[in-house]
């Protein structure tokens, strides 16, 4: 759907609790805004690389357990990321943090914030990546 206040972006949600998976996202430069939150997805985060104008990502209460390595890497525009709730992995949270600071090495700007409250705890090969983004202005949450 369209915001019907903002024609100049896209803007996808749904928190109807009904959404069981998401499409593959293709060829999606304008859209800003996705939320899909308290649905009942299950398995892998899907990748946004296709998406480079994301701004708002919020995919919280689901049932996700892994994550689409890559997803979050190009997504320079991204200001916040909301996947708590859900229950990934270490594994997929460690991937998250990785492709997160890749995505900071890329362009290099603070003032972004992340939740993963609600998952696994990060091992430490994440917890370094994770206190390397906070270290430069970034807020991210775990449990």
């Amino acid at each position: 759907t369209r915001y019907w206040r903002d024609w100049s972006s896209d803007v996808c949600s749904s928190d109807l609790n009904q959404l069981e998976s998401l499409p593959k996202f293709t060829n999606l430069p304008s859209l800003t805004y996705f939320y899909a939150h308290n649905n009942v997805m299950e398995g892998a985060i899907p990748s946004f690389a296709d998406c480079p104008s994301l701004y708002y990502l919020i995919l919280f209460n689901n049932k996700f357990t892994t994550y689409t390595q890559g997803s979050f890497s190009t997504l320079y525009s991204v200001n916040y990321i909301d996947i708590s709730g859900n229950n990934l992995t270490q594994q997929a949270v460690d991937d998250v943090l990785a492709d997160l600071l890749t995505n900071y090495n890329a362009v290099n700007r603070g003032r972004v914030t992340v939740n993963l409250r609600g998952n696994s705890i990060p091992s430490e090969t994440g917890q370094e990546d994770l206190e390397i983004l906070r270290s430069k202005g970034w807020s991210v949450t775990t449990s």
